[in-house]
């Protein structure tokens, strides 16, 4: 089942903070969640990592779209 999102709603919270503000942290989450995966011991759950990655990846694509605009 794919999974849906509400553009709108994203846009607005993107609005909270800068682009670039926003850019970093997701940046940030994306690397922990791939360094957390590289080494399972970390405590996270393979799973939890891969889909942690799957959503940034989306809201960077989002944010890229949204300044692009």
């Amino acid at each position: 089942m794919a999974q849906q999102y509400n553009l709108e709603e994203m846009q607005r919270l993107f609005s909270t903070v800068s682009p670039e503000e926003l850019g970093e942290s997701l940046d940030n989450i994306l690397f922990t969640a791939t360094v957390s995966y590289l080494d399972p011991t970390q405590g996270c759950s393979t799973e939890q990592n891969v889909n942690d990655v799957t959503n940034v990846r989306f809201l960077l694509e989002t944010l890229r779209e949204c300044v692009r605009k």
